[in-house]
């Protein structure tokens, strides 16, 4: 079964056609790396001055800490069809737009010129 890229799930082993996925994400690096900057931002001055920059910054914020959907740990996809890796790479541009997005508006709210790397980024295993 191993040799046949057969799986075990729930229980059950099911042979599987196309090749097994998995694709690991350094998505707990940046969640940390947002956090931090989220951090050290002055909430008070920003609210002051920058208050639609300071609520899409807290909306992204709560999204990036809320729990995932189809995690298996908190670091790893695994797919067993071409498709779920394609619909996943949609899914992961559209999250580096949202951290791009974040980026710009921490480096305008900053008073140093601060700056972050956010980049969501994966490896692709076969298997």
């Amino acid at each position: 079964m191993n040799q046949r890229g057969a799986v075990l799930t729930n229980g059950i082993h099911t042979a599987q056609i196309e090749p097994l996925l998995i694709v690991r994400t350094n998505i707990e690096e940046i969640r940390t790396k947002v956090n931090e900057a989220f951090k050290s931002i002055n909430t008070i001055r920003v609210s002051a001055n920058y208050p639609k920059e300071l609520t899409h910054m807290e909306i992204f914020h709560k999204k990036i800490n809320r729990k995932r959907r189809n995690n298996h740990p908190r670091w790893r996809y695994v797919f067993h069809e071409e498709k779920q890796y394609e619909n996943y790479k949609k899914l992961e541009e559209k999250i580096n737009n949202e951290l791009l997005l974040f980026k710009k508006l921490f480096e305008k709210v900053q008073l140093t010129n601060t700056s972050i790397n956010l980049e969501l980024k994966h490896t692709l295993i076969k298997r």
